[in-house]
């Protein structure tokens, strides 16, 4: 049983449109082991896949990737058509690209992970819902490095709000099988040459995406020398999936071992 629910007119698939680490990386392509994946929700109802990702070299990469909508939903509705979110195309690709299985196939297990407590100010054994069969597997990942504002809470509203600090974070942006740096849509249709991991690589390495915006009182902080690099445009988002799109075939893709 899923623990979401789908959209039945779009496939969860990436339509190959080119578009948190401890230490963030420059943008670019990446190999890593999944480390961790584990189920949680927000305060609001939305679900979300936490990534722990660890390269070669013993660093590592974090993220929250959102698949559903507060009402367990991982599409939205746009003029009586439905849409795949973008992070359940994420997190779904990764699961297709490093198992062969789509996410909504997945049945996570209850396990308790050492994390940490911002109540208690400490780490503190809590249990997950673990996507055990991901652990381990391999995935290429091109990853954004993004400056943004730092958020800080509000304690007369209770919401979080930006600040004129910065901050530089990464984010997935991408997901490529680690074998052959072959996309999705690649795969399914038959292509054997990564086209869309160098045009990924061309559009986005060494790039900063800057989505760092003024506030007003406060001063901002300049963006200068090769710590910043170049700033890339904002990508526009893609809607994906139709009601006669092709069905993924999970043995087209294999899986890592």
């Amino acid at each position: 049983m899923s623990l979401f629910e789908t959209s039945k007119e779009t496939t969860g698939l990436d339509d190959d449109s080119v578009a948190r680490s401890f230490a963030p990386v420059t943008s670019g392509a990446y190999d890593y082991i999944i480390d961790m994946a584990y189920l949680d929700e927000s305060k609001n109802g939305a679900l979300s896949v936490n990534f722990a990702f660890k390269a070669a070299n013993g660093s590592e990469l974090k993220n929250t990737i959102y698949i559903t909508n507060r009402q367990k939903q991982a599409f939205y509705t746009k003029e009586g058509k439905q849409y795949d979110l973008p992070g359940f195309i994420t997190a779904n690709a990764i699961c297709m690209l490093a198992l062969g299985q789509p996410l909504s196939s997945l049945e996570p297990e209850e396990k308790s992970l050492r994390l940490y407590n911002y109540d208690e100010r400490k780490e503190m054994p809590t249990k997950k819902r673990v996507f055990m069969d991901l652990l381990g597997k391999e995935i290429t990942l091109g990853v954004q490095q993004i400056r943004e504002n730092k958020s800080k809470l509000n304690t007369s509203t209770g919401k979080y709000e930006p600040t004129a600090e910065e901050r530089l974070i990464n984010e997935v942006d991408k997901a490529f099988r680690a074998a052959d740096k072959l996309s999705v849509k690649e795969i399914q249709d038959g292509k054997v040459e990564p086209e869309q991991y160098a045009a990924w690589v061309k559009r986005n390495d060494g790039i900063l995406r800057d989505k760092y915006k003024a506030i007003a009182g406060g001063t901002a902080p300049a963006a200068t020398g090769p710590l910043f690099g170049t700033t890339a445009p904002a990508a526009t988002p893609t809607p994906v999936g139709t009601a006669d799109a092709p069905a993924p075939v999970a043995n087209l893709f294999g899986q890592n071992t």
